[in-house]
């Protein structure tokens, strides 16, 4: 079971028993992103940045914000094939500001997943991949199409998910 887990404010000790960690990288809506220093902190796990949109983002605003994340992949030399999360827990991005998002990525070879409660993962995100909250405090994956993650536990210090081998391949 590969374990990955996620938080704003990163630990002054790393938590063991984790093979990934997912960090914010920003977004208008985002409540603080991660500093150089916190990425090279978790260099030795896999890595899945994530990006926070506006409240109620739509395809303009997928356009604009694309080239801020294409500068932050330039900027950490992230590889492609690498996963970007989207984070609509708060936001509530529009599907068409996912869709245009997970077109601009995937035309420069990036994939994207969706993060938040599992009726917001499954009303707008149509075919990208999910990663639902379902906080039963016990690993598990949701079952549902396109599942690729799964936050089964939230704490004051972070969040723990499972996610796929699939989606392990994916990140940086």
């Amino acid at each position: 079971m590969n374990l990955m887990f996620d938080c704003a404010v990163l630990p002054a000790e790393l938590p063991p028993g984790f093979q990934a960690v997912a960090g914010y990288w920003g977004g208008p809506a985002a409540y603080r992103t991660w500093t150089d220093d916190d990425w090279a902190r978790t260099g030795g796990l896999k890595r899945l940045p994530i990006w926070v949109p506006a409240v109620n983002a739509a395809a303009a605003a997928a356009r604009e914000e694309v080239l801020q994340i294409l500068s932050l992949i330039l900027h950490y030399d992230v590889p492609r094939g690498v996963t970007i999360a989207f984070d609509v827990e708060t936001s509530q991005a529009d599907q068409s500001y996912l869709e245009m998002m997970s077109q601009c990525l995937q035309h420069f070879g990036y994939g994207t997943i969706v993060y938040g409660s599992a009726f917001s993962v499954f009303t707008e995100t149509g075919n990208l991949w999910k990663w639902p909250a379902d906080w039963t405090g016990s690993p598990h994956m949701y079952d549902g199409p396109q599942v690729q993650a799964t936050q089964y536990a939230s704490s004051s210090a972070y969040d723990s998910s499972v996610i796929s081998d699939l989606l392990l391949t994916t990140l940086w």
